[in-house]
């Protein structure tokens, strides 16, 4: 909010909240690459990096969703006209957004699945496409 009165009211008053909620949903994704380099190099416990490593998959996958969100509306001019129907799609998109991402991996994951259990020595070098 400090940066919505600070900037909107004095830098630049032709700025609404929608354009700085878009602003701060991509500041607000922290990076840990950093804190998981360290946890490699100083042999940290296995489930702690993968709890750290999970909270950033997630972090970055609301991070993604609400950046979206945000910018969809941010191309109106007025808060107030922005419909109510726009506010449950962005919530909407929460949802949508990681059953398509599982959907998509079951989807992939079948056919490799499937691919490889078919194939013969002879066509083993087919193996390394279904990654691709």
């Amino acid at each position: 909010m400090f940066l919505y009165f600070f900037y909107s009211y004095l830098v630049n008053p032709g700025m609404g909240i929608l354009h700085l909620l878009t602003f701060s949903s991509i500041i607000a994704a922290v990076d840990p690459v950093a804190v998981l380099a360290v946890f490699d190099d100083v042999n940290v416990d296995k489930s702690l990096y993968y709890l750290v490593f999970g909270e950033a998959l997630l972090n970055d996958g609301v991070t993604f969703v609400m950046f979206e969100g945000f910018k969809s509306l941010a191309v109106l001019k007025d808060v107030s006209a922005v419909p109510v129907t726009s506010y449950a799609s962005v919530a909407l998109s929460f949802i949508t957004s990681p059953l398509g991402g599982v959907l998509c991996g079951v989807i992939c994951g079948w056919f490799s699945g499937f691919f490889t259990k078919f194939t013969s020595e002879k066509n083993e070098y087919l193996e390394p496409c279904t990654v691709l």
